[in-house]
């Protein structure tokens, strides 16, 4: 080789590995391990991934069975906590409430879970999102997207739709 090729194919040679190395570093770097936390969205607490029922008390009185009746209930709402009392978190709503079981005016798991309820029984319902309020949340904000809800019904009343006039 001539002397005065060898700075070029120096150069040219120096030129590829710069062209391939500083690629890979920066590649390496970038997924390589750190020591800073990235922020990540918090995660709602995992809870059942179906609808958990316990009764609490069981009622002797009329049992609340199909769509064609309609259960008067007193009820509490609160946010799911696996180490809370009774998987019992932050309370959110209380009250009375009167409704159709299998109608839309209540979320799926509540609609689901007070079937075959009796009179002066009080039942637990354990929710996960998909049978409560989904990835939108509910309660003007009070509970979270694909947040896990507890309820307790405590059933006051069965009435016979098909006999006294009911809520639709």
């Amino acid at each position: 080789m001539s002397p005065t090729r060898m700075p070029s194919l120096q150069i040219s040679r120096l030129l590829r590995l710069v062209l391939i190395a500083l690629p890979l570093a920066i590649l390496s770097t970038a997924c390589g391990s750190s020591n800073e936390t990235v922020p990540t969205a918090p995660t709602p607490p995992q809870g059942p991934a179906t609808l958990q029922t316990i009764d609490v008390t069981v009622g002797t009185g009329d049992t609340l069975s199909t769509s064609n009746q309609q259960g008067t209930f007193i009820y509490a709402l609160w946010a799911y906590d696996p180490a809370g009392t009774d998987s019992k978190g932050a309370g959110i709503q209380t009250g009375p409430i009167s409704f159709r079981p299998g109608t839309t005016t209540v979320i799926a798991g509540v609609s689901q879970g007070v079937v075959g309820m009796q009179v002066g029984g009080t039942r637990r319902l354990i929710i996960p999102p998909s049978l409560a309020y989904g990835s939108t949340g509910g309660a003007n904000g009070a509970i979270a997207p694909n947040a896990w809800v507890v309820f307790e019904f405590q059933l006051l009343e069965v009435r016979d739709c098909n006999v006294t006039v009911c809520q639709t």
